[in-house]
């Protein structure tokens, strides 16, 4: 018994640490439109984009980048740190994530440092207190093949991963937190597609007869009141009738002579 309060002591102790330190998100912007990562995926035009993240402190982040699902897949699926070696700082890349500039580096093996001084722009914090740090990309620079690719000319998904893991007091590296997305090229933003048109007008029309059916039933339950309403007037009226009555009728025999 006091092995596990012992147990749960620490876990508790361990998350109260985990919440206490700075967390991190990531999202893009491209054509001046901002794309969010939903379940880990984004979708972005084969154009110049810029990657931020913000962070409620410069923090330094673990960062993958690749055409390979590998590592991807390990990170969403919650795969622990100590079981991803490929983000230990001793097998890291500590050169920087960008080969040169406005150019993103894949190596499906090897992760890299993103430090919290490397941004196109000055790192700056938002009026919600946020650090913010950005990364133009216009190119990629495949480490296996050896090359530059076009955004234009690439036709492979990429997939990226971000760790954060600071040090401990006796230098053990915990995870805070970590973020996955896989870039899907597409030709469209979702809302500039016929399918999400016709979702909008579907979704429309939903909403349209839902509203319709609401004032249905409103109205429904309108004439039932005032039918309520009206029975209760009724039934008010006739039992102060009846009361009327019966009072007249006490008076009439009230007002009889008595016979001697």
């Amino acid at each position: 018994m006091v092995k596990k309060i012992g147990i749960v002591a620490f876990i508790i102790a361990l998350s109260l640490k985990a919440f206490s330190q700075e967390a991190f998100y990531v999202y893009f912007m491209q054509n001046g439109k901002r794309i969010n990562i939903e379940d880990a995926k984004v979708e972005l035009k084969k154009q110049a984009f810029t990657l931020f993240t913000e962070s409620t402190a410069p923090i330094d982040l673990f960062f993958h980048a690749s055409s390979s699902p590998k590592i991807w897949n390990a990170a969403k699926k919650g795969k622990l740190l100590h079981f991803m070696p490929i983000f230990n700082p001793e097998n890291m890349d500590n050169s920087g994530i960008f080969k040169d500039k406005d150019c993103l580096m894949l190596k499906s093996e090897t992760a890299f440092l993103w430090k919290k001084n490397q941004s196109d722009k000055s790192v700056h914090k938002t009026a919600q207190g946020r650090f913010v740090q950005q990364k133009n990309i216009n190119k990629i620079y495949s480490a296996e093949d050896q090359a530059y690719i076009k955004l234009a000319d690439n036709n492979k998904s990429l997939f990226l991963v971000f760790m954060y893991a600071p040090e401990d007091k006796k230098g053990e590296r915990f995870e805070i937190q970590r973020e996955a997305v896989k870039i899907k090229w597409v030709n469209k933003y979702k809302e500039e597609t016929k399918a999400y048109a016709r979702e909008k007008r579907a979704e429309k029309k939903a909403q349209a007869q839902l509203r319709k059916q609401k004032l249905k039933k409103q109205k429904k339950a309108e004439k039932k009141e005032k039918a309520v309403l009206e029975k209760l007037e009724k039934e008010k009226k006739r039992k102060a009738a009846k009361k009327e009555k019966r009072k007249r009728k006490q008076k009439n025999k009230e007002s009889m002579p008595q016979s001697m």
